[in-house]
């Protein structure tokens, strides 16, 4: 068994400092071994952890996951009391932190409680959000008509909008609840990126080999915002996804040490633009 560091929240934020932006990760780990070395290892990235909480109750959050000779998961068992059952308000340095940022990125490990005070408290800034999964992904419920993006695979979408639809009209049911624009990953299909105004289809440029698929979601989300930031377009946006996830999809750990933007922006260059 390897260890490596994770969770979806972490997992962005890495993926956003490599690729150049400034992250703080707004979060709770338990006062144990791993959770001191899940700061350390943000701090080595550059990712502000000032407003990390430590909790003598709970330990830090794990996740364990098991794949077959394809790097696909097979099954998964995460220990998340950490967050399932702390009281969450937000201190007035996180507040701060907030007010400040250009993005706000929660995933849906939060209680809906936490989400609904962030998304209170971000004062029309942009709102991206990650459904985690089938079961975790209505607690974004609440504050579906204030996201800006989401990322969802088919199972969160057909949740999230209560139905079973084609791709195409699960990105179009969730733009009718309000949110922005969706992110919807396919797979080994690629990826889709709706709003109102377009959509785009990304597919996969290269066949990577596979060694872990945990992660690779969380760098495409990453890699679509990171572009979104930087001023590109929707369908350079998610052309810096979709490479980001091959690289992830090649990593053993949940995040590629080989995602920066130099590579992301030259592999986008040598695929994409002719």
């Amino acid at each position: 068994m390897q260890q490596f560091q994770g969770g979806v929240g972490r997992n962005i934020a890495e993926n956003l400092s490599r690729l150049g932006i400034s992250t703080k990760l707004v979060s709770a780990v338990g006062d144990d071994a791993f959770g001191y070395a899940a700061i350390d290892h943000c701090k080595a990235l550059g990712i502000d952890t000032t407003d990390i909480l430590i909790s003598d109750h709970f330990p830090t959050a794990s996740y364990t996951a098991i794949h077959n000779y394809n790097g696909e998961m097979l099954h998964a068992v995460s220990d998340m009391r950490l967050f399932d059952q702390l009281q969450f308000a937000l201190s007035g340095s996180q507040l701060a932190s907030i007010l400040v940022s250009d993005a706000i990125v929660i995933d849906a490990n939060l209680p809906s409680a936490a989400i609904v005070e962030i998304v209170a408290n971000s004062r029309s800034k942009l709102i991206v959000a990650d459904a985690v999964s089938s079961q975790k992904s209505t607690r974004l419920l609440p504050v579906i008509e204030s996201l800006d993006l989401i990322k969802v695979n088919r199972t969160e979408a057909c949740v999230l909008s209560n139905a079973e639809r084609s791709d195409s009209e699960l990105s179009q049911a969730l733009l009718n609840q309000g949110v922005k624009e969706v992110l919807l990953t396919l797979g080994s299909k690629g990826a889709v990126l709706s709003g109102f105004d377009q959509q785009t289809v990304g597919v996969p440029v290269y066949e990577p080999t596979v060694v872990s698929t945990t992660g690779a979601g969380d760098a495409l989300l990453s890699a679509v915002l990171a572009a979104r930031l930087y001023g590109l377009d929707k369908q350079e946006q998610l052309q810096w996804g979709i490479i980001a996830a091959a690289h992830t999809l090649g990593a053993k750990a949940a995040c590629a040490d080989t995602i920066s933007y130099n590579v992301i922006k030259n592999t986008v260059r040598e695929h994409f633009i002719q």
